[in-house]
């Protein structure tokens, strides 16, 4: 009895707090009917600090957020929504922008309609609403909603709600300037709009400064800034901070090497949703490090990392699949994952897509598709690639026969192997080719190893 009691009082409470929501919103209309009936921009935008109250208020109602003891589609949800169409025809810029919002997404009520949504989202932009600035931005960023692909008219969106202060707009702007994305390359402008947003505790902004500073970007290299700059992002959620921390514990890059805190951060990272931290997680679980060795686990934390686009993830599970660790072994699954690692530009998936071709192994053998993934893998510095395409350069397959590229790329393997795989068979191939060469024909091909390394992207 007492339940049902306190459920009355709360949807009581509702009811008179629907009214009251009404009466504001009457009042504000009163008192811009009096001064005008066909608002100017300049008036408009003058009222908005008056009507955004309104209109935010109506919108905790909307996302449901005060509605643990009513229905999913409470009719507070319709009285709101009335409210925002209202205000929008008035053109109040929020629920312009509220209004297209809802209007882009596929619901009941609103239906969606692209169209219109594109059309009050750019009424409101012009009537200089920031979020709408942005979010304009970001449709011209990606060439989304029948919009042309267009990054210089994107940054010009995105600057104009910077210079208002929006905090999602300064970041995605600094973003611009870093990877020149519609613009020149411009640390030191990425680096203003990087501090504005972070200011505001932006976490991706604090979590950008933060690599800024770890990899030396336009500001001189320093750990321990970096650092405080990933722990504040991560205070505030960031699990792609969480993972940067791990990665600095791992590895010791500005601190001790700490294997037990890095296992911890990538966790954090994990939980929070962060894809390549779940693959570190899958790592550490397949080589026992900080945890006790557990193949089902890697693959469970890979497979998680690689549904969510991750091509570290997507190959390692590739892997798993091919050798059957902790998984059912299967040829088939792990070319379909080191396909998608290869799709996400993933070096060592490509390689592996060409021992795959060349030993026939779930798929028909097919030494042309072998070399084009083997070669693509090597321009991208790939170690085993590399050795292949000195194998298919002995042997004279897809390509003309020569021992001074085979011998190149044998040597250019063997000096760049960094965890010893196959190591020993490269230097017996090594061995085997100089057999056949001429010292001519050695000194031609120890003059053609910096060319190819330059082309492998390798210093």
């Amino acid at each position: 009895m007492q339940t049902m009691q306190n459920i009355k009082l709360v949807k009581l409470w509702l009811v008179l707090i629907s009214l009251l929501i009404l009466c504001i919103a009457c009042n504000s209309e009163k008192t811009t009917d009096a001064k005008t009936k066909a608002p100017t921009t300049e008036t408009v935008v003058a009222a908005q600090t008056t009507h955004n109250r309104v209109v935010n208020m109506t919108y905790r109602y909307i996302d449901g957020r005060i509605s643990v003891f009513v229905d999913t589609k409470p009719p507070l949800y319709h009285v709101a929504l009335e409210d925002i169409r209202k205000r929008a025809t008035d053109h109040n810029p929020a629920a312009l922008y509220e209004l297209s919002r809802r209007l882009s997404s596929a619901t009941e009520d609103p239906p969606q309609d692209i169209d219109k949504s594109l059309a009050l989202l750019q009424q409101a932009a012009d009537l200089k609403d920031p979020d709408a600035q942005n979010a304009l931005g970001m449709l011209y960023t990606y060439g989304e909603m029948g919009l042309p692909k267009n990054e210089s008219t994107a940054n010009e969106w995105f600057l104009k709600a910077a210079e208002q202060g929006n905090m999602e707009a300064q970041f995605n702007l600094a973003a611009s300037y870093k990877y020149g994305s519609g613009t020149n390359v411009d640390m030191e402008k990425a680096l203003f709009w990087y501090r504005k947003a972070a200011e505001q505790n932006h976490p991706m902004a604090l979590n950008a400064l933060g690599s800024c500073y770890r990899n030396g970007e336009g500001v001189q290299k320093d750990t321990k800034k970096a650092l405080d700059f990933y722990n504040k992002a991560s205070d505030l959620g960031a699990g792609m901070a969480d993972f940067n921390i791990g990665n600095m514990y791992d590895f010791g890059d500005g601190v001790a090497t700490d294997k037990k805190k890095a296992f911890e951060y990538y966790n954090k990272g994990a939980e929070r949703g962060y894809p390549e931290a779940m693959s570190y997680l899958g790592v550490a679980y397949e080589d026992g490090v900080a945890v006790s060795q557990d193949y089902a686990k890697a693959a469970e934390w890979y497979r998680r990392g690689a549904r969510d686009g991750d091509p570290t993830g997507q190959v390692n599970l590739g892997l798993l699949f091919y050798s059957g660790s902790g998984v059912t072994q299967s040829y088939k699954e792990a070319l379909k994952w080191f396909k998608k690692a290869a799709q996400n530009g993933q070096p060592n998936a490509l390689g592996q897509l060409a021992a795959m071709y060349i030993n026939g192994e779930g798929v028909t053998q097919n030494y042309k598709k072998a070399y084009s993934y083997a070669r693509q893998a090597a321009q991208k510095g790939d170690n085993l690639a590399i050795y292949y395409v000195g194998q298919f350069y002995q042997n004279g397959i897809e390509v003309p026969k020569s021992n001074i590229d085979a011998y190149a790329n044998y040597q250019i393997a063997i000096s760049t192997n960094s965890d010893g795989n196959l190591l020993e068979e490269q230097r017996a191939s090594l061995d085997n080719i100089k057999k056949q060469m001429t010292p001519a024909q050695i000194s031609q091909a120890e003059a053609k190893i910096p060319e190819l390394m330059r082309e492998y992207g390798l210093k």
